[in-house]
């Protein structure tokens, strides 16, 4: 019988079997390195499509704000408009019942009195005057109580002097005055 010896040929067999568990691992870490590349590649393009709509979403946010301080300035314009407004239909309601109130005393002014001073004061009439006799003055209360305009008549003061007798009345206007 033939002895062969083996050895020889295990040993290549041995070193081939090395050389492609080498390459078998040298290919592995290519494949996983090119793998943690082509991850990385698209978590940056992630950030990158993220940080891109955060400034877009920034952008579109400042334009609203800026639209929104445009309307606070056009609320601020309207409500300045309408205080204005306001203030003019406060000053058309006053110039009704200053001509109302003329119109009123012109009427129902009696001979023999005299008018020193008329004041109005928010919504209140002082009438200061000179009257020839008490009785002229009694009817001119009447006429001013009998009046739309004016109510709450008084007679806060009367003195004699040498030309006549000197009174005070107060009375409230009805409508506001502006």
């Amino acid at each position: 019988m033939l002895r062969l010896n083996l050895l020889p040929w295990r040993e290549r067999q041995r070193l081939a079997a090395v050389r492609r568990f080498k390459l078998t691992l040298v290919a592995s870490v290519l494949f996983a390195l090119c793998g943690v590349m082509l991850l990385d590649h698209l978590a940056r393009q992630r950030l990158q499509a993220q940080a891109f709509a955060i400034a877009q979403g920034q952008d579109a946010l400042q334009a609203l704000e800026a639209e929104l301080a445009y309307i606070d300035g056009l609320r601020e314009q309207r409500d300045a408009m309408l205080a204005q407004y306001a203030a003019l239909e406060r000053l058309r309601s006053g110039q009704g019942l200053a001509l109302a109130l003329f119109a009123e005393l012109e009427r129902v002014m009696p001979e023999g009195l005299s008018l020193s001073e008329l004041s109005v004061r928010d919504d209140r009439l002082q009438l200061l005057g000179l009257v020839a006799s008490s009785a002229v003055l009694a009817q001119l209360m009447r006429d001013l109580e009998q009046s739309a305009v004016l109510r709450g008549l008084e007679l806060k003061r009367l003195r004699k002097l040498s030309a006549g007798e000197e009174f005070l009345l107060v009375a409230h206007v009805s409508a506001t005055w502006s």
